[in-house]
């Protein structure tokens, strides 16, 4: 115990003080969240007020957003011309004509999509011969559940689920400190009488704690600073971020094994590694997630960020861990999978020089 903390004392101070390492590992997730936070914080606290309904009042489709109660505000109008300049004046949402047609401003939102779905779910009602008096606005055809988590959160999941495999940049500096062509610290290590395989699991530890440190301070920034409902599923969701960071290390070590890089060439693969599968799950936005699902149908299924964000969505929003298997399975497959390869090539090796 007291090798290792020596070890572990000695490995984290050489990685911290690579201003490059310390940024993109420590400082880099919580400047993104807080941009992520400043840019959708109007979408996660949005309220839905009601609808703003310019009608007359003798138009005969008058009762039916009468019988909404709070879903929808009435104003009755008199004329065509007072209803279209409430539109415009932005102080109704829209203009119920008596044929059913629908005025709505030009900036329309989610007020106005409501409005004309319900004009359009009347002339659906009436096509079938019923009264559109049978709307019921009040009954609910899906089973609802509350969760603590904030709206707007799935973009944070797939930040985290990204952040938590920058394991992977701890896993190539791991390796590096194990062959003794990369490092300084490989040169003394392959020179002394000192277990490589103690090593590689020193190094293999000491690079998931600094991470999951980084994950740590993200989350406490994310919870107590910007206030943001996370998680409902603590032990889950933690347990998820465990496996992630494990991943990301097996991952980082097989990368740093590459002897035809150069060691910026490695932490650039990892980098871009990262970078593509983050993409693909959708943290740069959903048009490439669509893209993915549309031209590489499947692969999301597979992928190991998509994996861990959609295990933080189903922990915490749907409330619910049942389908949750197929998702560790995947994850440690490819972690002993991963982790086999790279202690494959990382046996001893004999070097002409040092």
């Amino acid at each position: 115990m007291k090798t290792f903390l020596k070890l572990f004392t000695y490995l984290s101070k050489d990685a911290l003080k690579d201003y490059a390492f310390s940024f993109w590992v420590l400082l880099y997730p919580i400047i993104l969240i807080s941009f992520y936070f400043v840019s959708f914080s109007g979408i996660m606290n949005q309220e839905i007020s009601p609808v703003r309904v310019a009608i007359s009042p003798n138009n005969m489709y008058h009762h039916v957003f009468e019988q909404a109660g709070e879903h929808f505000e009435i104003i009755d109008i008199e004329s065509e011309e007072e209803a279209k300049k409430l539109v415009q004046e932005d102080k109704a949402d829209g203009y119920v004509q008596d044929n059913l047609d629908v005025v709505v401003s030009k900036e329309s939102g989610v007020s106005q999509s409501v409005l004309k779905n319900v004009i359009t779910q009347i002339k659906q009602i009436e096509s079938l011969g019923n009264a559109a008096a049978t709307i019921n606005f009040n009954q609910s055809w899906v089973k609802e559940t509350k969760s603590d988590v904030s709206e707007g959160t799935m973009m944070f999941y797939n930040a985290l689920a990204s952040f938590t495999m920058y394991s992977i940049f701890s896993g190539v500096v791991c390796a590096a400190y194990i062959n003794g062509n990369l490092s300084p610290i490989g040169r003394r290590v392959m020179g002394s009488p000192f277990n490589k395989g103690k090593l590689i699991l020193y190094c293999f530890l000491t690079s998931m704690i600094i991470n999951i440190a980084s994950n740590a301070l993200l989350l406490a920034y994310m919870t107590q600073v910007l206030k943001i409902n996370l998680f409902s599923d603590w032990t889950g969701s933690l347990l998820l971020m465990l496996m992630g960071n494990i991943f990301g290390v097996s991952a980082g070590l097989l990368i740093g094994t590459a002897q035809r890089l150069t060691m910026d060439a490695r932490i650039v693969f990892a980098l871009m590694c990262n970078l593509v599968l983050s993409a693909l799950a959708g943290m740069m936005g959903s048009a490439i997630k669509n893209f993915a699902n549309t031209f590489i149908p499947g692969f999301n299924q597979f992928n190991p960020v998509a994996l861990v964000m959609s295990g933080f969505y189903q922990l915490n929003r749907l409330a619910g861990s049942a389908q949750m298997g197929r998702t560790y399975v995947l994850l440690g497959i490819y972690t002993l999978a991963l982790l086999g390869f790279a202690l494959l090539r990382l046996r001893r090796t004999r070097y002409d020089s040092l």
